[in-house]
């Protein structure tokens, strides 16, 4: 991925991908066979966010072109509008600890969010990207930016 300032500037990103991609709450009725369990998270297998998961890896080679946006809490967050709404990727970037590797990005779950804002604390992904290779935090702006709908 190119840095924002410089676009020669390459980083080594390991990304990997939570349960919470592919998985919902469990809800009364559920079959034991679609029940998931990783480590103390259990869950039940979603059909629907299975299928909005093949996109993932997509979504996040195509990142470096846009914005990476705030949530309320401390993920980062990746929107595409799909059919039934803002289909959005949690995210969190930190400094990787080994040599081979710049940042580690780990997608923390991914689903429909039809209620998120039009408008969110956004910063370019490629800054977050080189603000976590060195150790850093991205800060919120003040400003908002508007997502792409279609």
């Amino acid at each position: 991925m190119a840095a924002q300032t410089d676009p020669s500037v390459k980083f080594r990103v390991l990304v990997s991908y939570g349960l919470h991609c592919y998985a919902r709450e469990i809800r009364d009725g559920d079959p034991d066979h679609h029940i998931l369990t990783e480590g103390r998270d259990r869950r039940c297998f979603c059909p629907d966010r299975t299928k909005l998961s093949k996109n993932l890896p997509r979504l996040i080679r195509e990142a470096s072109a846009g914005n990476a946006y705030f949530s309320e809490g401390r993920n980062m967050l990746l929107v595409e509008d799909v059919d039934g709404g803002p289909y959005v990727v949690f995210f969190n970037v930190e400094q990787a600890k080994q040599k081979s590797l710049d940042v580690i990005l780990f997608v923390a779950s991914a689903y429909l969010k039809p209620q998120l804002p039009e408008r969110l604390h956004a910063i370019p992904f490629t800054a977050l990207v080189h603000k976590a290779a060195r150790g850093y935090g991205a800060e919120r702006p003040k400003k908002t930016k508007a997502w792409k709908r279609k």
